[in-house]
């Protein structure tokens, strides 16, 4: 793993889990808040990796994308509204050859696309749902299909 993007060295890993166990009973706000970037980082690249650009092929979250929470104050200048599309497309693309298995990407992406464009085979509306809330969250998706 590339512990220099988690913001840390192989090297010193052991030891730092320790310094968090101390400081845990002494209260060292520094050393929490260096910890909290480790976890926000870690689950940024489960989230990214498992969901926007997820790879069903391989079954693993690819480390490529941890350069991109190296620094945190940064993350939401970056376009994951454009690149989700855009890498669900490209691997749709994929999915028409013979020999692929397996289709990746924001799945609940496409089948919201699907069923806005496609009313004949839309899902069933939530009662719930409010224009504020995501369009994915229009749709309850245990119901099944409408006629």
């Amino acid at each position: 793993m590339r512990m220099e993007y988690l913001g840390s060295t192989e090297i010193n890993v052991k030891k730092e889990v320790k310094v968090v166990n101390r400081a845990e009973t002494d209260g060292n706000k520094n050393t929490f808040e260096r910890y909290r970037g480790y976890l926000l980082r870690g689950f940024l690249l489960l989230l990214v990796g498992t969901t926007i650009f997820s790879d069903k092929a391989n079954n693993y979250v690819d480390l490529t994308y941890l350069k991109f929470f190296i620094d945190l104050d940064r993350i939401d200048s970056y376009s994951w509204g454009t690149a989700a599309p855009a890498f669900l497309y490209w691997e749709l693309t994929n999915a028409v050859v013979p020999d692929y298995k397996y289709v990746a990407g924001y799945m609940a992406l496409l089948q919201a696309w699907v069923y806005d464009h496609f009313k004949d085979i839309g899902g069933a509306k939530s009662k719930s749902y409010v224009e504020e809330m995501p369009r994915a969250c229009k749709y309850d998706l245990t119901k099944g299909q409408t006629n």
